[in-house]
């Protein structure tokens, strides 16, 4: 229950706080996710 209640205190922080930096990071996570991709040697370019 405790565990849970923090979890919840967490998630209404994020939401409330960061929300416009959390969309900042998982685009900048999106972006390196696709840069990680294109670097893979196993995915050859055009």
């Amino acid at each position: 229950m405790g565990l849970n209640g923090l979890d919840l205190k967490l998630r209404l922080y994020r939401n409330q706080s960061i929300h416009d930096n959390a969309h900042v990071s998982d685009a900048a996570h999106i972006l390196w996710r696709l840069s990680r991709v294109n670097q893979s040697p196993t995915v050859r370019g055009p």
